[in-house]
């Protein structure tokens, strides 16, 4: 969307096709705003950016995603199933559809905090940390997500 070129986007709806975009030709700074910072915080799902993916693994239940101390060069979202996210035989969380596993790793390029081990038959989204980069600078509302995530992780930290 270019703020300065054809006109600025008044509504977007989810239709059998895609997304459907309604332009105004007005130019409203004001509104504009208003549209940006709802539209960064709505509800999100990031398995809905990558329901198409082929670059997907798949885990049996009982499988290792990765183990506690591994590098972290990847993260992942989870399309399908349940992952136990373990420290030795506690679980600390049970990750679902649409849950980022494995994003402190890649952020901070250390070795794997915890173990992740499917609970179902589960797929999963694979994200480099060139994807990565991609999907932060194109997707706000994925960067976003992001953080309020890691921002969940800490604020269950200092509540135990």
């Amino acid at each position: 969307m270019d703020v300065s070129g054809e006109g600025f986007l008044q509504e977007r709806r989810q239709s059998r096709g895609g997304w459907t975009y309604r332009v105004s030709h007005e130019r409203n700074l004001a509104d504009y705003r208003v549209y940006s910072r709802n539209l960064l915080n709505a509800p999100m799902n990031p398995a809905d950016l990558f329901r198409q993916d082929s670059n997907t693994v798949q885990l049996a239940p009982g499988d290792f995603l990765f183990r506690e101390g591994e590098k972290g060069d990847k993260m992942y979202v989870l399309l399908e199933g349940e992952i136990d996210l373990r420290l030795g035989d506690y679980v600390v969380q049970i990750a679902r559809q649409g849950a980022l596993i494995g994003q402190m790793a890649l952020i901070e390029n250390t070795p794997r905090a915890a173990n992740a081990v499917a609970k179902t038959t589960c797929k999963l989204a694979v994200i480099d940390q060139r994807r990565f980069d991609f999907l932060v600078q194109q997707h706000p509302r994925f960067a976003i997500y992001v953080m309020k995530t890691l921002a969940d992780h800490l604020r269950r930290l200092l509540h135990v």
